[in-house]
């Protein structure tokens, strides 16, 4: 302690290369081991400088040794509570990653060599008290694995409080939905403590920010789209424009509305904005999704969509994300030439339950490729039957059995049921309802009634029709699921006034 060199407190680090940035060591302010300590000054190993001891609540009393090191320059946490306890930030790492503003026997060491230079010092002095392995996160750039080291830097905010109410209010009026509903929560709870956004990066690639510094007074900058013809901050000089782009989320939370020729009022706004359906995954919820809002609200005065579905997250048969990098990711392309698109299309859907992991197998792709056989053969059957009847009316027969009323009903009530889970967007519902149908009541059931019904004069016409309205019923509510099989087998129906089963009336 800096009143007296008997007293001491031990901290916990993996980063002791970074002490030389410490302002402070925090303590719980529940934490009786140390609440003498807390207002005290401490004296910071291998510098001359001393630093206090202060009390946060965010310090795990179960953590390490109870005290922690604050380095605000270089972590996050330390950050937000150096922000609260007004805290002094010394920056000892610079951009490329060398130290910097520490003792002369450090500077310009690496991050990995100061490191070690440091526990040889402090073991030299006595002041280990012990080393131990331990597992931590750290941060590593996505494309090289080297690690990332936290700087501070200046950077370019969008201000959140009156963004995030324009996000947070359409979801709770109800003017966007989210499928499932439990993601509301999740957004709802992310925006209600989002922190300002830095929206300004220092990468190769993006939407350059139009901000331009003046080069007589650097620390002066005004804003213009165009390349100025004349520095508006001292009217003789050739303004510099920053080198900054904007955060690739910025600019995608500007899609729904710019490519529609946003500032402009264009025939496209007009016709297409705002839009009805946004389909994303779950890690972007926060990233994208609310970001779009808000921007869409802030300059268009709407929201830019209504539904907003969650998509279930496709891994591996043991629960592995499928990744490139990672050798576990599967080539649709290789699935659709070994099974067919339709019969990938089914697997996929089959399997998109609102679990959000789908653990990706080729057993559902296979059963799918038995379906479409199924399809092919009832329709051919079909076929066979009503060869030679008059043109099919699409209009749905009378029964004249107990087994056409039962088929027609038992059409009636899964068509409600399909479109339900549809407005839902349950697409597995859908399948699986259409499934079942298809195969146990019109192919088990029915189509092996409808032969001994063929043989019969006065009701064998009716039959036909029967027959010919099931298929073509579910034909229309498999189609979206499996495009190729039924468009091919619809052009085949001898109705009138024919083009393409896309543009068929639904069944309900």
């Amino acid at each position: 302690m800096a009143d007296d060199d008997a007293d001491f407190i031990v901290v916990a680090t993996t980063r002791p290369e970074t002490m030389f940035g410490d302002t402070a060591v925090a303590v719980n302010s529940k934490d009786n081991r140390y609440s003498e300590f807390v207002g005290r000054k401490i004296k910071l190993p291998l510098t001359d400088r001393e630093i206090p001891i202060i009390a946060d609540s965010v310090i795990d009393v179960e953590f390490g040794t109870g005290a922690v090191k604050v380095t605000p320059a270089h972590d996050m946490e330390d950050y937000l509570i150096g922000q609260r306890h007004q805290l002094e930030m010394l920056a000892v790492i610079n951009g490329k990653g060398r130290m910097e503003n520490v003792p002369i026997g450090y500077q310009g060491l690496k991050v990995a060599e100061a490191r070690e230079r440091v526990l040889a010092d402090l073991q030299s002095r006595n002041l280990i008290v012990k080393k131990e392995d331990y597992t931590h996160k750290i941060p590593k750039c996505y494309r090289c694995s080297a690690t990332i080291e936290l700087i501070p830097s200046l950077q370019w905010f969008v201000k959140m409080n009156d963004l995030a109410k324009k996000a947070i209010d359409p979801v709770i009026e109800g003017k966007i939905k989210f499928y499932p509903k439990r993601w509301e929560k999740a957004y709802i709870d992310w925006l209600g403590q989002a922190r300002d956004w830095c929206i300004s990066r220092q990468i190769w690639w993006g939407h350059r920010l139009p901000v331009w510094f003046c080069e007589k007074e650097s620390d002066k900058y005004f804003i213009s789209i165009k390349k100025p013809a004349k520095c508006e901050i001292c009217n003789n000089c050739e303004p510099r424009q920053s080198e900054d782009v904007f955060d690739t989320w910025f600019s995608s939370a500007l899609w729904p509305f710019a490519v529609m020729g946003w500032p402009k009022q264009t025939k496209d706004s007009m016709s297409f904005y705002p839009t009805n359906i946004l389909s994303t995954a779950r890690d972007i919820i926060n990233l994208w999704v609310a970001r779009m809002v808000f921007s869409a609200v802030e300059l268009t005065g709407c929201v830019p969509f209504t539904d907003v579905i969650i998509h279930a997250t496709v891994t591996t048969k043991d629960g592995k994300r499928m990744s490139k990098s990672l050798g576990t990711g599967i080539d649709p392309i290789e699935m659709v030439k070994k099974y067919g698109a339709d019969s990938t299309r089914f697997g996929l859907s089959w399997q998109a339950s609102e679990s959000q992991d789908m653990r990706f197998g080729e057993g559902d792709i296979m059963a799918g490729k038995k379906f479409c056989n199924k399809i092919w053969n009832a329709s051919r059957f079909v076929f066979q039957m009503i060869e030679g009847a008059e043109v099919i009316s699409k209009d749905e027969p009378k029964p004249a059995t107990m087994e056409d009323q039962l088929i027609l009903s038992a059409f009636r009530k899964v068509s409600v049921n399909i479109n339900e889970s549809l407005c839902c967007f349950r697409f597995d519902q859908a399948i699986q309802e259409i499934y079942h149908f298809f195969w146990h009541q019109f192919c088990d059931i029915y189509i092996e009634k409808a032969k001994s019904q063929m043989k019969e004069p006065e009701i064998s016409k009716n039959t036909k029709l029967v027959l010919a309205y099931i298929l073509l019923g579910s034909l229309k509510i498999l189609h979206p699921f499996m495009p190729f099989i039924t468009e091919e087998i619809y052009q085949m129906f001898p109705i009138r006034s024919k083009e393409a089963i896309i543009i068929e009336d639904w069944p309900i």
